[in-house]
């Protein structure tokens, strides 16, 4: 019998164990927890004045298929306190990019960062 993948998070998403090449081999939940790790940096800097979060357990996710996959991640970042990110993966071998990150709702408050891009 196959052991399942250590949870995380309220709604019980598997975590993360691959690397960021691992993610770009398509499986659909890697995608989004691979992002939430490769931006963590970024959020922590925009949303929380460049500390590390209490808590960084990604949630929920919802995805939308254009010319690639926008991602709307929602992360529990302490008792009291959730943040988002959006991120657009583009088709083929493009590298994904987070359009906006916010405090769960107050999205248009506060600092953000509108546009992360991923250095090679």
């Amino acid at each position: 019998m196959a052991s399942e993948p250590p949870m995380c998070g309220e709604m019980g998403l598997p975590r993360y164990e691959g690397t960021l090449e691992t993610a770009f081999i398509y499986k659909e939940i890697d995608r989004p927890l691979a992002l939430c790790a490769l931006f963590q940096n970024q959020m922590a800097d925009a949303l929380n004045d460049g500390k590390p979060f209490d808590e960084y357990v990604p949630i929920a996710y919802k995805t939308q298929v254009v010319a690639g996959t926008n991602y709307t991640i929602r992360i529990k970042t302490g008792p009291k306190s959730e943040i988002g990110m959006e991120v657009f993966w583009p088709l083929g071998s493009g590298l994904p990019k987070m359009t906006d990150c916010y405090h769960w709702g107050k999205k248009g408050e506060g600092p953000r960062v509108l546009s992360a891009t991923v250095n090679n």
